[in-house]
């Protein structure tokens, strides 16, 4: 009977030396992995992102839209593997290859060695310089859409959150600035749009137009998004108050796109007798309980006022616990939030439910910042505005400030001149006052001193153009390149979807105790062991 020889502990990797002259001199196409059998395999918990990987489609949507690599050792598949492998082991960044044993990690992807940091940054930059990141993020949408799908028999069909990402910059080139929301004043960024599912895991991405709304970029992105899903079915898309447009509403609905958002503004409150009990219960068995919810209707309108257009949307209302300023400002302890829709096949309760989860989306921006590298910047590689794009005017803001302070000015003047010509002419009983013009015009000189001032001011700002060519607001600015960015998202999206997949796993068929709130903190720590 043969006996199998003990496998050696760590055996060398298989000699590759003739193949690297091959590629050198041009004689070699890609090398083909080769592994060498091992008792202890460093970083082999990697191993089990194979099968998530490949479940995310990126192997096949990369090859389809670029082919191949130039020639040269380190080919296509390699250069895939050793960037989601290494994103996955907690360095997402090309510098972070310098922290792993580069003969350790060569192991996993049947290399001799991995690439070193020039290697791989020079890959990246083949692949982007082709131009066909868009392509490949296209092609992992239409995968994603089409393998985790989420139609139900309770009427959801597919759901899709939109939402935009301010990715600062804190370099020295010229960038237009936006407002981030995170740090609570401009700074300098590009603007991102990104596509999530039902559970918050990334589909697509795009660059954000320059100077762009969320309510335009969701224009842009629904002819692209119906092109990615490949029917005609009715979609649910969530995105918050930054979206608000009745017209953009009306649209999407006509277009199959069910819009899901936060009313904006103020609201009549809804009757308190319609609100009752509501419960939804979700794939994992747990039920969301809403003591108050009401399921009504408005009508919404929009265009030139003899003109309008009228439409209905379904609301969902709830009363939740008022903040500190709305108590403050009312003396409430609740509020009424709402919800508005055009589904109506959903229950109240899920309505109110998918909206809520819209923070998966959020927290997928939060968790991303944190292990794969979002907000890196992986080019700094900066290429000229168009000069002639159309942007508002500055002057004109500073115009209109200064208007709207003389206005504000002017009316708290004659607010204290009507209060003294009011005691003026009610003396005390008793008393007499004798009211000459003279003293007049001295009370009424400063109120006609600033209505000179706000009329000068309000010529002056209707002079003023409101919007400029870019060459003439902001000469010389910059945006910055993107492909080499997408391509690292596309890359960086498969492997958190991929760690999705297992995070999944872990807690639907283990016995796991604590995986509902540390599967992924688990799944992390997989990919960092060995078999040893």
């Amino acid at each position: 009977m043969h006996v199998q020889d003990a496998l050696p502990m760590l055996a060398d990797p298989e000699p590759r030396a003739a193949e690297r002259v091959a590629a050198s001199i041009g004689l070699l196409t890609e090398a083909a992995p080769a592994f060498t059998p091992a008792a202890r395999v460093p970083y082999a918990g990697l191993l089990l992102a194979l099968p998530a990987l490949e479940a995310t489609g990126l192997l096949g949507c990369v090859h389809e839209v670029y082919g191949c690599l130039k020639p040269g050792f380190y080919g296509l598949n390699t250069v895939i593997l050793e960037t989601v492998l290494r994103t996955l082991t907690g360095e997402p960044r090309a510098e972070g290859a310098t922290r792993l044993d580069p003969v350790g990690f060569g192991r996993i992807l049947g290399m001799d060695r991995a690439p070193d940091v020039k290697t791989v940054r020079r890959k990246h930059q083949e692949l982007a310089g082709e131009g066909k990141t868009g392509e490949l993020l296209e092609a992992l949408g239409r995968h994603h859409l089409a393998t985790r799908d989420t139609a139900g028999e309770d009427g959801l069909g597919l759901l899709l959150y939109v939402d935009g990402h301010v990715r600062s910059y804190q370099g020295t080139k010229k960038i237009a600035k936006q407002y981030s929301t995170r740090l609570k004043h401009p700074v300098a960024a590009s603007m991102e749009t990104w596509v999530a599912d039902a559970d918050g895991s990334p589909v697509f991405m795009v660059m954000a137009e320059p100077s762009s709304s969320l309510v335009g970029e969701l224009r842009r992105l629904t002819p692209t998004l119906r092109q990615m899903i490949g029917d005609d079915r009715r979609v649910l898309i969530g995105f918050d108050r930054e979206g608000w447009s009745p017209q953009l509403f009306h649209d999407l609905s006509q277009a199959g796109f069910d819009p899901l958002t936060w009313r904006k503004g103020e609201a009549e409150e809804v009757d308190a007798k319609l609100f009752s009990k509501h419960t939804y219960t979700d794939i994992w068995g747990r039920d969301h309980t809403y003591d108050k919810v009401a399921d009504t209707t408005l009508t919404l309108e929009y265009g030139p006022k003899g003109k309008e257009t009228r439409f209905q949307m379904r609301q969902i209302s709830r009363i939740v616990a008022a903040g500190k300023q709305v108590r403050e400002a009312t003396g409430q302890d609740t509020r009424q939030i709402h919800i508005l829709t055009s589904n109506t096949t959903l229950e109240a309760a899920e309505v109110a439910y998918r909206m809520s989860a819209r923070w998966r989306h959020e927290n997928y921006f939060r968790y991303a910042r944190q292990h794969f590298a979002l907000d890196a910047h992986d080019s700094y590689q900066g290429v000229l505005d168009d000069e002639q794009r159309s942007v508002p005017n500055p002057a004109k803001a500073k115009a209109k400030a200064k208007r709207d302070a003389l206005a504000a000015k002017l009316t708290t003047l004659v607010a204290a001149v009507d209060a003294q010509e009011l005691a003026l002419s009610t003396p005390e009983p008793g008393e007499t006052m004798l009211i000459t013009n003279q003293m007049l015009n001295d009370l009424n000189a400063p109120v006609i001193k600033v209505e000179k001032e706000l009329a000068q001011a309000d010529e002056v700002y209707q002079s003023i153009p409101g919007r400029l060519p870019l060459g003439e607001v902001n000469p010389g600015q910059q945006v910055l390149e993107s492909e080499m960015k997408q391509l690292l998202h596309g890359f960086r999206m498969a492997a958190y979807n991929a760690s999705m997949i297992l995070a999944t796993e872990v807690r639907t068929n283990t016995g796991f105790k604590a995986a509902v709130t540390q599967a992924h903190a688990f799944v992390r720590q997989v990919f960092s062991r060995s078999i040893r």
